[in-house]
């Protein structure tokens, strides 16, 4: 709520992301004219029946739902246009259905 500028980026803590990928983010979303641009956890330290094998069926059935279609809901590595990002409101762990939440205050094709 206390962000007033035109462009915010997420990152995890853990570094699961590189944090230079976040220009390249920022420029795809200004030049794109989109409203989010979600990363992903290319190469996930996991197991993969306990942590990504049910990430991959999340991911499925939330862009099912949504009809977002995006590789890593779960990843936190996210650049929003403020406008948009500001009318969306945060409670818990729910910062993993941004992109679903975005796509009720603007349109799916907006979400990268």
């Amino acid at each position: 709520d206390a962000s007033r500028v035109d462009v915010i980026a997420t990152i995890d803590g853990d570094l699961q992301n590189d944090p230079y990928d976040i220009p390249r983010m920022v420029y795809r979303l200004l030049s794109e004219d989109l409203d989010l641009v979600v990363g992903w956890r290319k190469d996930r330290q996991e197991g993969f029946f306990m942590r990504r094998l049910p990430s991959r069926i999340a991911n499925a059935l939330i862009a099912r739902v949504t009809g977002v279609r995006l590789k890593d809901y779960g990843c936190s590595l996210k650049v929003y246009r403020g406008t948009v990002i500001r009318s969306v409101k945060l409670y818990g762990e729910m910062h993993r259905f941004i992109p679903a939440w975005l796509a009720t205050v603007t349109t799916p094709r907006r979400i990268a």
